[in-house]
């Protein structure tokens, strides 16, 4: 590829009929497809090419060398590339998101990171004081509150997932609140009942966005915690949101540098790569 007049190179493989200004065209065959990334804001600019013939990658950059196999974030061998729309999902930064969580009545705590998480790393922890009394309680993962979240089209089908552990064996559950865009709720659920006491469970469901919803917030949903100990904890970890109905195996640009990417500021940006 060379870079064109702007000392950049094309921003996007765009072979429409109207391409936009800056693009190049690199037009899949019946065998052989491509896949383009480019970064025109490092010194110098940075791109990555992708060519997949059958089930054989190779993949160039700068420097114009082909190596097997693929750009990070692009499929290898034609597999399946997928979003995850959770912009912090795995919680190691304090950016976007570490979550938010409420005590129920007359409940009483804290939320903090942890370096506990699943599998290593970090989590966000819930710990009560002072337990809740009644209307239960909920820990809610990658975003801000619970009336806003992570960005949805209505009637579009999503896989959520998330992993997750209490400190005591009580029934827990997935949490799943959509909200329009002026932050009122129009549909809240809860999925996938557990009580395994500190144990890393993946919670996760299918679902289709209701009317008039523009964000999701998924968290882990205790009942009242009458009864139970003070410094009873939720914790979170792992939180992956994605279109479709398949729920695939957890996947970051931290935990698998070499294929995944950020679409943006790392730690507060969806985040792309092949399945694994």
């Amino acid at each position: 590829l060379a870079q064109i007049n702007t000392g950049t190179f094309p921003t996007a493989n765009d072979c429409s009929i109207t391409p936009a200004p800056n693009t190049i065209c690199l037009k899949a065959s019946t065998n052989t497809t491509y896949q383009y990334t480019v970064n025109n804001s490092t010194t110098p600019p940075t791109f990555c090419l992708t060519v997949t013939n059958g089930s054989t990658s190779y993949f160039t950059t700068n420097d114009a060398t082909p190596t097997a196999g693929g750009c990070p974030g692009h499929s290898v061998g034609g597999g399946t590339v997928i979003t995850n729309l959770v912009k912090n999902p795995n919680f190691e930064t304090n950016v976007n998101g570490t979550g938010t969580g409420g005590y129920g009545t007359g409940g009483v705590g804290n939320i903090t990171r942890t370096n506990d998480g699943y599998g290593g790393g970090s989590a966000t922890t819930m710990t009560w004081t002072t337990p809740a009394t009644s209307g239960g309680a909920t820990l809610y993962a990658a975003t801000t509150n619970a009336s806003s979240g992570i960005p949805i089209s209505p009637g579009t089908t999503y896989t959520v997932s998330l992993w997750g552990q209490t400190s005591t064996a009580v029934s827990s559950a997935l949490n799943i609140v959509e909200t329009n865009n002026a932050g009122d709720q129009v549909a809240n659920n809860t999925y996938s009942s557990v009580g395994v006491a500190n144990t890393w469970t993946r919670y996760s469901t299918t679902l289709t966005a209701v009317a008039n919803a523009a964000n999701l917030s998924l968290g882990v949903r205790v009942p009242a915690l009458a009864g139970t100990p003070t410094n009873f904890t939720i914790k979170i970890d792992n939180a992956m949101v994605t279109e479709g109905s398949t729920l695939y195996n957890y996947a970051d640009p931290l935990t698998s540098p070499s294929s995944w990417v950020w679409n943006g500021t790392p730690f507060n940006s969806t985040s792309t790569g092949p399945a694994l």
